[in-house]
């Protein structure tokens, strides 16, 4: 069976699922002799904008023929540099010469192919030789100079290939350029992308990536203002810390904790980020069992030892160690994690922490508040396991609104007000965290596929508890019980702090 130009067809045929499992199902009965071949450009949108290229053969998540290469052995085309000798792709990321020259013809003719290697320029002339000379790699092999080809390749029933514009051999480098540049032009002038996006999928043999999510928020922005403070520890200008926790489930339950400093005018600082993801309990072999937090109360006692009660110490003096103002936990997620965190909050008051424990919860209706403590009575409910008579205080979080104001503070890109402040120690998937939501035309915050957010919702959470908390009131800490200096003081840090002599 063969299926030509793929990406065009439906994606459910006549509701009975996609074309390719459809076809390969026809072949069945030839066995060893069938064979479903499908071709494509690709034509299909990438899933999640957010995406980070996991292997130097891996596609971009999509449906359609990319999705099928995915499942395959992953083969690229190479070729062999004329000037190193050394093996490598011919792809749009290594075409240069062209940018910058406002004549579209003129860019073309100037079009070069750069070896990554060596950085030797390749005329559009040698295209035919290098191809007559080209090899294609599965995923996990690599060609050296003499030809010979080591590394493990990924096994796969389905043997896949990919190859980019700058390589098809019907096709000059002088005409790709031209259509691209012409499509980035009418874009700029239009506000247009169906031009543009047809170049990139029929030309270069990309799925296309809208404009707007390319220059949206950018993770490497933000990692290149890391600081080089000590790790895990409060820096100089912190006035309070707080802590934001998130509630984990799934195969990979876990408490995600994230601790964060405030100083004056909304300036803030990323004190640390941990997870928590062993419970007391153990197994019948003495080993400790992962936390579930939908499931057992008792391990929601690890906030109180593991964060409450910790304290971290000053980067200026590691003999002064500074505790929490307050603690925020987000009451969402897997069944039986909202039961469990109104039992916590219930034991917290109980011991005298009502005041500094807060359960949080995204609002979705739109209010004037920007917070609003609500008492749930869910006692009419029988399948609650606990009961919650409007005894237990929920806070409701205008979360879109909150996520605005932080991440017009994230774009802030010096010392300031609202700046905020990133240690060097952590790595890009915190970056990524903070930056994977989109905000659409609607004002609401949405995640574009299935990566992870946390270390934005937590912060937009430290936020909501600083408000909560009188911050934006006073030009420094909140003034609340158990805190010190003067109403509108922020000379000094919190009193929470206590000198620990050393061993």
């Amino acid at each position: 069976m063969a299926l030509t130009d793929y990406d065009r067809f439906p994606e459910n045929v006549d509701g009975e699922g996609d074309a390719f499992t459809l076809a390969s199902k026809r072949t069945t009965t030839f066995m060893s002799s069938g064979m479903t071949l499908v071709e494509s450009s690709p034509g299909r949108d990438i899933t999640d904008t957010k995406w980070r290229c996991g292997g130097a053969h891996e596609a971009p998540p999509t449906t359609g023929i990319l999705s099928l290469y995915n499942r395959g052995d992953r083969r690229r085309w190479y070729w062999p540099c004329p000037h190193c000798g050394e093996y490598f792709q011919p792809v749009m990321d290594n075409m240069t010469g062209y940018r910058n020259n406002p004549d579209f013809v003129a860019a073309g003719q100037a079009a070069r192919l750069m070896c990554p290697h060596c950085r030797g320029l390749i005329a559009p002339e040698q295209k035919r030789e290098l191809n007559n000379k080209g090899i294609w790699l599965r995923e996990g092999e690599r060609a050296v100079a003499d030809g010979s080809i080591t590394g493990t390749p990924r096994n796969s029933r389905i043997a896949s290939f990919w190859m980019e514009g700058p390589a098809a051999a019907f096709q000059t480098w002088e005409q790709l350029i031209f259509k691209l540049l012409a499509a980035e032009e009418e874009y700029e002038r239009t506000g247009s992308e169906e031009t543009l996006k047809a170049v990139v999928n029929t030309d270069i043999g990309r799925p296309y990536l809208p404009r707007s999510a390319t220059e949206q928020r950018k993770s490497e922005l933000l990692e290149q203002r890391a600081e080089p403070f000590p790790r895990r520890s409060v820096p100089d200008g912190v006035r309070f810390i707080e802590a934001t926790v998130d509630v984990q489930g799934g195969k990979n339950r876990r408490f995600v904790v994230q601790i964060t400093g405030y100083g004056e005018q909304g300036e803030r600082w990323i004190v640390d980020r941990y997870n928590i993801r062993h419970s007391l309990r153990c197994s019948p072999n003495g080993e400790s069992l992962p936390v579930d937090p939908a499931a057992y109360p008792e391990d929601w006692d690890l906030l109180l030892t593991d964060v409450f009660h910790k304290t971290w110490p000053l980067a200026s003096d590691p003999d002064v160690r500074m505790r929490l103002m307050a603690m925020a936990v987000d009451t969402g997620g897997e069944a039986g994690v909202t039961d469990n965190a109104y039992r916590f909050w219930c034991r917290c008051r109980s011991d005298g922490l009502g005041n500094r424990v807060f359960l949080f919860k995204g609002d979705g209706l739109r209010r004037d508040r920007l917070i609003n403590r609500t008492f749930p009575d869910n006692t009419g409910r029988s399948a609650r396991r606990a009961r919650a008579s409007g005894d237990v205080a929920l806070w409701l979080v205008q979360t879109d609104a909150f996520k605005d104001r932080v991440n017009n503070a994230l774009w802030r890109d010096t010392p300031g007000p609202n700046y905020i402040h990133f240690p060097d120690w952590l790595g890009r998937w915190f970056y990524d965290e903070l930056t994977y939501e989109e905000r659409g035309s609607d004002g609401k915050w949405r995640k574009p596929g299935r990566g992870a957010n946390e270390a934005f919702d937590l912060l937009v959470y430290a936020d909501a508890l600083a408000v909560l908390h009188g911050y934006e009131r006073s030009a420094g800490p909140p003034h609340r019980t158990g805190h010190s200096g003067k109403r509108g003081s922020s000379s000094r840090r919190s009193v929470l702090v206590k000198r620990y002599p050393r061993n």
